[in-house]
C-alpha cells in the first residue's frame, strides 16, 4: 500500500478479464476461492476508504455505494447523484 500526502492510497488489486461480466458475478461462477476471498477483501477496502471520504458521491441503485455510505453515516456529507 503507498500513501501519498495523506489523501491519496493506492494498493493492488487483482483485477482479472471477466468476459464482459462484472467481477462479482465472473468470481462466484468462475474462480477459485481465493480468489474470490482477495476480491471480496478488495470491495471491504474500496467501501470503506469511500465511507472515510470528506464528501461522498454515491449511487443510489448500487449495493456498494450503498454500503459505503452506510458506513460514512453522515447525512450532511453523503450525495446521492441519481437524485441531483
Amino acid at each position: 500500500m503507498f500513501i501519498f500526502n495523506e489523501r491519496l492510497i493506492i494498493y493492488e488489486k487483482y483485477l482479472p478479464k471477466t468476459e464482459n461480466v462484472g467481477i462479482h458475478k465472473w468470481a462466484a461462477k468462475k474462480s477459485t476461492t481465493n480468489v474470490r476471498e482477495k476480491l471480496f477483501e478488495d470491495s471491504i477496502i474500496d467501501m470503506w476508504l469511500l465511507g472515510m471520504s470528506k464528501i461522498l458521491y454515491w449511487q443510489g441503485n448500487s449495493s456498494f455505494s450503498y454500503i459505503s455510505k452506510l458506513i460514512k453515516n453522515d447525512p450532511k456529507t453523503t450525495v446521492n447523484w441519481l437524485k441531483l
